[in-house]
């Protein structure tokens, strides 16, 4: 094994406040290693963030700020670099990025992974840095089983979704930077599907594999809500190949192998497959997903089934929103692509790191961590300005329901609470009776109602602006249904198609309200 390097210089780190970001700022700040965090203002939010994930590593910000062991700066990939290096930087890790799926209308995740990308290698070329360690995805192989080499192609394949376009990208413009400059170094990381650390299954970011299993746990409340439904018979099938597996990686592993080659005397050059050499089975994920939620009835079908259910293949509305849920993470169960790691088995035994093995106690603690956490949902300041949601209930919604398509859906008849948790008499009773709002009364009352949507005022904004769709919240952990399952996965279809038709913000109803907190 070579000798990490000792010298004053630092290390340049982006997004070091996101998972896997602050995971290497942590394992390099372990090694000793003088660390630059950029970070997008305002710094003292970042700051705070960055003081609390370190903790949990057993490092004192305080401390190693008052020793300039670690120098935080502001500056954002697209929106603006620090006009000069801080300190005398010898290398940049490139962990920020976006993992939006699918484009949005602020440009994401084109606009941070490729055009982010691109400024920060021309800020690099600008101050003579000359060793770049960038992050990728190991998906950036698109569609296929593989498998995929740790190469980089000039070729585009062909793409499950702008993610992965958007990281090919990436990829293509730190080749180009790379062959522009007869001294530079270029390592790229491909992990695969990142998770929470192997130790505790500690994590902050709930996306990936773990819409999974927040599917699982939404079908299994909503199980214990409506007697009607049987929990140990539900009707959830995911198509994917028996014979497959799920490639999910540790975060501590992935942020070892980076910290330690970042920390190599002579770094490797090279694409380098981050990705779990045993990844779990689709059958032992079942397996250990109906064990943790005390549900049943999955079934893994091929990928082609269409089954005997609708003119979409799905046999009920619980079934139609569980593949709704994880929809975004279908492919790569489906596809279960394979990747070659022999480079990444070189590095392994060069720092002499060793993946963890995945099993039913890691899958358990992935999921005990998750619901311990309500799967990141963070708590909101409360606030007595409640005009707009009142507004919108009040003024808004009577006056435009008649005129949109929802008012001529004969068959919509239901009772509906809606519960905005960080507002003063946040509730609002609403019965639908054809389509047509027959009755609407706010605050805690009589009225029984059929299902409840219980959320934060700000993903109500996200929803009714037609920004975001209410299964997207969901996921997030924006937002519960109790009640009568069925119904209310029916409503969530009408009221979205609402917010399309009809879009809302609250500066369209009157005073401002003070924003929360993220």
């Amino acid at each position: 094994m070579i000798a990490p390097r000792h010298d004053s210089s630092c290390v340049a780190i982006t997004g070091a406040t996101g998972l896997l970001g602050h995971s290497v700022l942590a394992a390099l700040l372990g090694r000793q290693v003088r660390c630059l965090a950029v970070v997008r203002p305002p710094v003292h939010r970042a700051l705070a963030r960055l003081n609390r994930l370190l903790e949990q590593h057993g490092l004192d910000t305080a401390a190693m700020l008052r020793d300039e062991r670690l120098i935080i700066v502001a500056g954002d990939t697209v929106d603006g670099l620090p006009p000069a290096p801080a300190a005398g930087i010898r290398a940049i890790v490139h962990a920020a990025g976006s993992t939006r799926f699918a484009a949005d209308r602020h440009g994401e995740p084109h606009r941070t992974n490729v055009l982010g990308t691109m400024r920060l290698l021309e800020w690099a070329a600008m101050h003579g840095i000359d060793e770049f360690h960038h992050v990728s995805t190991a998906f950036v192989g698109g569609r296929g089983r593989g498998p995929f080499a740790e190469q980089t192609s000039r070729r585009p394949p062909a793409f499950h979704n702008d993610y992965e376009r958007s990281k090919w990208e990436a990829e293509m413009a730190c080749a180009a930077w790379r062959r522009a400059g007869t001294k530079r170094r270029l390592t790229i990381y491909r992990p695969s599907i990142i998770v929470g650390d192997s130790v505790h299954g500690r994590t902050t970011a709930f996306n990936g594999f773990y819409l999974l299993l927040r599917a699982a746990d939404t079908i299994a409340r909503l199980a214990g809500q409506d007697p009607r439904l049987e929990r140990y018979a539900m009707p959830l099938r995911v198509r994917a190949r028996h014979d497959g597996a799920v490639n999910i990686v540790p975060v501590d592993y992935v942020a070892s192998m980076i910290a330690g080659a970042v920390t190599l005397a002579r770094p490797p050059r090279g694409v380098f497959h981050l990705v779990h050499p045993r990844p779990p089975r689709h059958d032992l994920v079942q397996t250990v997903i109906e064990s943790a939620f005390d549900i049943g009835g999955g079934e893994i079908v091929p990928p082609a089934f269409t089954g005997r259910g609708g003119d979409d293949g799905f046999i009920s509305d619980i079934d139609r929103a569980f593949g709704t849920m994880i929809e975004s993470i279908g492919p790569y169960l489906i596809d279960a692509p394979e990747f070659a790691r022999r480079r990444c088995r070189a590095l392994e035994r060069r720092l002499a790191v060793q993946c963890p093995t995945i099993d039913e106690a890691f899958l358990h603690r992935l999921i005990r961590y998750g619901r311990d956490t309500r799967w990141g949902r963070a708590p909101r300041r409360r606030t007595v300005l409640d005009e707009q949601c009142a507004a919108y209930f009040e003024r808004f919604l009577p006056a435009r329901l008649p005129e949109s398509q929802v008012a001529r859906v004969h068959g919509l008849n239901a009772t509906v609470r809606f519960i905005i948790e960080d507002i003063a008499r946040g509730q609002w009773v609403c019965r639908f009776e054809n389509g047509q709002l027959a009755h609407m009364h706010r605050g805690v009352n009589g009225l029984r109602e059929d299902f409840a949507y219980r959320t934060s005022r700000r993903a109500f904004w996200r929803i009714v602006s037609g920004d975001s769709d209410p299964q997207e919240v969901f996921l997030a952990g924006h937002a519960d249904v109790t009640g009568d399952a069925e119904k209310a996965l029916k409503m969530a279809v009408n009221l979205n198609a609402f917010s399309r038709e009809f879009p809302c913000r609250p500066e369209q109803l009157g005073s401002s309200i003070e924003e929360a907190p993220a």
